[in-house]
């Protein structure tokens, strides 16, 4: 019987619980999208109806009549950027407190957009850690290769 391979979701959930317990970065979950201002709006006037006990095949007629509207949408987020920002908090031999660190979570295998090569390029460029993370011991062996796991580097106090 064929393994399935992880979805991108899962590594990033594994990947994002490893961060969060780590002591030599912390950062924050980074999205990139659009929506369209009346989304909200919307839905919250959908609640409304039901929570008014209004028949649900009104509320769902609602919703028809509003997704063949146009709204504008806006974006937002720096298209290309990175699934996972932050910096390193503590001292190493190779990587100072505060330099950017910058993660791109994939499915095992998948490949990064053109934008984002560009994002974890210049990332890398400028000094940070930049890279695509494609399952926990990458992520694993990023943190290594900064020098910045607990294990190899004490912290200088």
């Amino acid at each position: 019987m064929r393994k399935l391979a992880p979805a991108e979701s899962d590594v990033q959930r594994a990947a994002i619980e490893l961060l969060h317990w780590s002591p030599v970065v912390t950062g924050w979950r980074n999205n990139v999208g659009g929506a369209r201002p009346q989304d909200t709006k919307v839905m919250n006037e959908c609640l409304g109806m039901l929570q008014r006990g209004e028949n649900p095949e009104k509320v769902v007629a609602r919703l028809r009549s509003y997704g063949k509207k146009r709204g504008q949408s806006v974006r937002f987020g720096v298209p290309g950027a990175s699934d996972w920002l932050g910096y390193f908090t503590s001292r190493s031999r190779h990587v100072r407190p505060g330099t950017i660190c910058a993660l791109e979570f994939k499915r095992p295998g998948g490949s990064l957009t053109n934008d984002q090569g560009k994002f974890l390029t210049a990332i890398s460029a400028a000094g940070g850690v930049a890279a695509k993370i494609d399952d926990v011991d990458v992520l694993d062996a990023v943190l290594r290769g900064a020098h910045c796991d607990p294990k190899i580097d004490e912290p200088p106090f």
